[in-house]
């Protein structure tokens, strides 16, 4: 298809399913974290084992207690690889259905009726995606490390401190950065595969034009349209630019030059 025919505003097919895809799976992982951790006897242990204040400990003459560990004792505990084990699985499904948005959206707005669906690079994306799960995990694990510090500190009760590695761990919001993040990023993926293959060459970094643009993605839309393959301002060759982005890569037709000739 000729530059000149592609639409340069056409609203991204994927939105609004792509955010009932971040929906679902948020409101699933968020349900296997707080399965697959006993917030509660994670923070009854912890207290078990190290007590209350640092304070306490710190009084001339007395014996030290026995440092807190708290990477330690979270790994121990099988937290960190419960962690692990529930977003590989879940992201896995999430990818494949985003990837699968991206794709058919990048066809419909190219018009071209179909492209052979790229296998190896959907095998690509899956193996880079694990690659974005130890980020994730270190994410949690860390919140989780400072929590336990903190309670020890402060004195908190079993149940409060609970209540904060539960909100950790396991809260829809959370989950929801999460989802949104890693649908927007296979779907990106995709697009970018789909135009790739199309012969597109030059491409727009399309926000939704709302009051909830960043700056970073309005800075990507106003550089527009660049040569794919090449990075937006952001440095991303195609979205997301930051957790939660919502924007999407459309073909476009070449810039207009500077100036012109007499």
């Amino acid at each position: 298809m000729p530059a000149s025919h592609w639409p340069r505003n056409q609203l991204w097919p994927g939105w609004f399913r792509d955010q009932q895809l971040a929906a679902e799976h948020a409101q699933q992982l968020a349900s296997r974290l707080g399965a697959a951790i006993n917030a509660t006897l994670l923070a009854q242990g912890w207290l078990d084992e190290y007590g209350t204040t640092a304070k306490a400990t710190q009084q001339p003459g007395r014996q030290q207690r026995q440092q807190p560990a708290p990477r330690q004792y979270l790994n121990t505990a099988g937290v960190t690889a419960a962690i692990y084990a529930v977003l590989a699985s879940l992201l896995a499904v999430l990818w494949a259905a985003a990837w699968d948005l991206g794709w058919a959206s990048a066809i419909a707005v190219l018009g071209l009726g179909t492209i052979d669906s790229d296998v190896a690079a959907l095998e690509d994306l899956i193996r880079e995606g694990k690659h974005r799960l130890d980020g994730m995990v270190q994410t949690r694990v860390s919140r989780a490390e400072r929590a336990l510090l903190a309670a020890r500190h402060d004195g908190a009760t079993v149940d409060q401190l609970a209540q904060q590695l539960g909100d950790i761990l396991s809260s829809p919001g959370s989950a929801l950065l999460v989802t949104q993040t890693e649908t927007t990023w296979a779907s990106g993926w995709a697009a970018f595969r789909a135009y790739q293959l199309a012969g597109v060459q030059w491409v727009k970094w399309q926000t939704r034009n709302d009051g909830l643009v960043c700056p970073r993605c309005l800075g990507n839309q106003k550089a527009s349209p660049i040569r794919l393959g090449q990075r937006f301002p952001s440095g991303d060759r195609y979205p997301p630019a930051h957790p939660r982005c919502r924007c999407a890569p459309v073909p476009s037709a070449p810039p207009k030059p500077r100036g012109g000739t007499s």
